[in-house]
């Protein structure tokens, strides 16, 4: 088995006058070696990133999943899907059951308790909304916890104004 090699090494050697002298053939032979070279990695290559790409399909569903469930980014204390926020801190807790009105454009909070004074055109977040208060039939002081005042209101309008980053 040892001399497998050399007899096909002399041959080779013995016969590369007439190789060299079919300039055709060599170059046939080795753009067919390259070729097939080229075609063996881009196959192995093409396979590996439609699995990565796969992957990130998978984790990119997954992501927008836990997004709609009410998933914060790693470090955020989790948020209540019933509140409202301002810049990150929560300032209400609303209806469970919201309402859409005839637009499109306008969502109705049966009911909101909130710490502070909502007025018209402030901006709020609502889920993974962007929210500004048109209005409410009603205001009243519901009480106080701690040193907060709370706040509530009756059919409080919002319009839609857009979507938060965070996509919560």
């Amino acid at each position: 088995m040892d001399d497998f090699g050399l007899p096909v090494l002399e041959y080779v050697t013995r016969e590369w006058s007439a190789i060299v002298q079919a300039p055709l053939l060599l170059s046939g032979a080795a753009l067919a070696g390259v070729a097939v070279a080229w075609l063996a990695l881009r196959w192995k290559y093409a396979t590996t990133i439609d699995a990565l790409c796969q992957r990130v399909d998978v984790q990119d569903k997954e992501i927008a999943r836990l997004r709609a469930d009410g998933a914060n980014e790693p470090g955020e204390p989790p948020r209540d899907k019933h509140g409202f926020y301002l810049d990150g801190r929560q300032i209400a807790q609303v209806s469970t059951r919201p309402k859409l009105d005839n637009t499109g454009q306008m969502i109705i909070f049966a009911t909101a308790t909130s710490l502070i004074e909502l007025e018209s055109a402030d901006h709020v977040e609502f889920r993974n909304l962007q929210l500004q208060v048109e209005g409410y039939d009603n205001r009243r002081s519901v009480g106080t916890v701690g040193d907060e005042r709370r706040i509530g209101y009756e059919r409080l309008r919002c319009r839609i104004i857009g979507q938060t980053l965070a996509g919560r």
